[in-house]
């Protein structure tokens, strides 16, 4: 996922949380804001451009999708510390990345 550093997110009542903005490389118009503990200051001492992000889905067969918690970024966990978090996209007609993981993952699943 590409990233940035998302500072109109940040929340005063959660000092330490540092959101971050990431976007699917495969479909950008789909976006994550996560915060964590140093985590804006963790990805700009990286240097990388585009960041592996692992998430926690649940959900079900037949209503799919139905939630995920962002857990951790090139293998290292995000500090839940408060802070704002979300996720949305535009009007694109490409699904959700998130979604077709969990529908693989379903479908595969015994």
């Amino acid at each position: 996922m590409s990233w940035e550093c998302a500072p109109e997110h940040y929340m005063r009542a959660y000092p330490e949380a540092q959101p971050v903005r990431f976007r699917y490389v495969e479909n950008p118009h789909h976006e994550v804001v996560q915060s964590g503990r140093g985590l804006c200051d963790q990805l700009k001492s990286a240097g990388k451009p585009v960041v592996a992000a692992e998430f926690e889905l649940f959900g079900d067969k037949v209503r799919g999708l139905r939630g995920f918690n962002p857990i951790a970024v090139d293998g290292t966990p995000i500090v839940d510390v408060g802070g704002w978090g979300g996720s949305g996209g535009d009007a694109s007609t490409l699904p959700d990345p998130l979604e077709t993981e969990f529908r693989r993952e379903v479908s595969t699943a015994k």
